[in-house]
């Protein structure tokens, strides 16, 4: 069964968890596969191990990742091979070879992944492209219908990349029956495709355990579930009061589209933050959607993957400024196989990663008491964020961005009250 230490950040998932376990087995002369979210991590170990039995494999080492780490696995001789997610999720690792590995995944990957396509002069027949299971009859009650897709004669559809992502079939790959309609009568418009990886990944290893903070609120959570796969949390997470003080507008849907079109939004939120990081004398952490032209005072900003970024503990402010809004065609996935509420989605879809970024700063020491200045955007994401910290909600602040706000500001702010207060219970297995 699948082991899971869900310990939150900066708890010790690495240091009492992952290198002993590694070391355990390197003792009993067993072969560990340690899967990481990027370089970072891998330089990380690779600095704390210092063995020859220690092997990194990425773009940087090797020119075809893919077929080096297959070829590494293939010799078995007492080695921790590192590689990072995205050659985890994107190669298949044959089953004689997995039997002789312990794999050791540290923090969740993201298992689910959606893939469309907008036409408005059907260059692709997609009548001729995609298929449904044999035996299927399709009716009102199958809101999603699992769909293949064909191999092509003609080069050039076989080389659109979104063709190619949906004939991977290392993914399984569904459409809204209503959008599978329109395929195959070749209608304009736009499809969205929702892919899941195939749980065999993770399957007939040696041992598998998986170190990721929250897990239980985690895509990776979703996706052993919805594959019925069983998994044992070792040790579960615990929500930390932490020394914040949120600055937030009361602004409820933050989305790509304000940001492009309501400068004056950003541009208040901007002054805002510097005007008090400057009175406090504090440099901000940032994180923002590429398309932003926004720049704050003296910030240092962040890609969305804060994994291995443990040196920044010196920060006391951050700026969460980025739009993250999964499509309705995701959401309304997640609800019909998963039965998940929206808040729950959000809680895993853009405030798990807020809380990741949170925590490279001060609040990642265990024993610190310095205030940190969390201004953020979106209130909903705010709102779910309270299933990974607690904070006094009496210190928010509101920040004026000239925005009324909605009715729906009231029951949200309620919910906070209550996440804030423990009423409203975590997600838990």
């Amino acid at each position: 069964m699948i082991s899971i230490d869900s310990r939150g950040a900066g708890e010790g998932k690495t240091t009492t968890g992952i290198y002993p376990k590694i070391e355990l087995l390197q003792a009993l002369n067993e072969n560990v596969l340690l899967v990481v979210p990027g370089k970072e991590l891998q330089k990380q170990y690779e600095d704390y191990f210092a063995n020859p039995d220690f092997v990194k494999i990425n773009s940087d080492t090797d020119d075809g990742v893919c077929f080096n780490i297959i070829k590494t696995l293939t010799n078995r001789k007492n080695q921790i091979i590192c590689i990072t997610h995205e050659a985890f999720i994107r190669m298949a690792i044959p089953l004689h070879i997995k039997k002789h590995w312990h794999l050791i995944i540290d923090e969740a990957f993201m298992p689910f992944r959606s893939v469309s396509w907008t036409s408005s002069n059907n260059a692709i027949d997609w009548s001729n492209l995609i298929e449904l299971p044999k035996d299927l009859v399709l009716d009102d009650t199958i809101p999603f219908v699992t769909v293949t897709i064909r191999d092509q004669e003609d080069s050039w559809t076989e080389q659109i990349r979104e063709v190619m992502q949906l004939k991977n079939r290392d993914w399984e790959t569904q459409c809204r029956t209503d959008s599978y309609q329109l395929l195959k009568s070749n209608t304009c418009g736009r499809a969205e495709f929702i892919q899941i990886l195939t749980i065999s990944r993770i399957q007939h290893w040696k041992s598998v355990h998986i170190a990721a903070a929250a897990f239980e609120q985690t895509f990776m959570r979703y996706w052993l579930d919805y594959n019925h796969e069983p998994y044992e949390i070792k040790f579960p997470f615990v929500r930390r009061q932490l020394p914040i003080i949120v600055h937030s507008p009361e602004e409820l849907n933050w989305s790509k589209y304000k940001q492009q079109k309501s400068v004056d939004i950003i541009q208040r939120y901007s002054e805002y933050v510097n005007r008090i990081c400057a009175e406090e004398h504090l440099e901000p952490l940032c994180v923002r959607n590429n398309s932003s032209k926004n720049k704050l005072d003296n910030e240092l900003k962040l890609k969305h993957n804060p994994h291995g970024m443990n040196h920044l503990t010196h920060f006391s402010a951050v700026s969460l400024e980025t739009a993250l809004n999964p499509s309705g065609e995701f959401v309304s996935w997640f609800k019909q196989n998963l039965d998940l509420k929206e808040t729950q989605i959000t809680s895993a879809f853009s405030s798990y990663m807020f809380y990741q970024i949170l925590m490279r700063t001060c609040l990642r020491l265990k024993d610190n008491t310095q205030t940190c200045h969390v201004f953020i955007l979106d209130f909903k994401t705010l709102v779910e964020l309270g299933n990974y910290i607690s904070f006094d909600i009496n210190q928010m602040k509101t920040i004026d961005v000239g925005v009324k706000p909605k009715s729906l500001a009231a029951k949200r702010m309620e919910r906070m009250r209550k996440r804030q207060k423990g009423l409203l219970d975590p997600i838990r297995p």
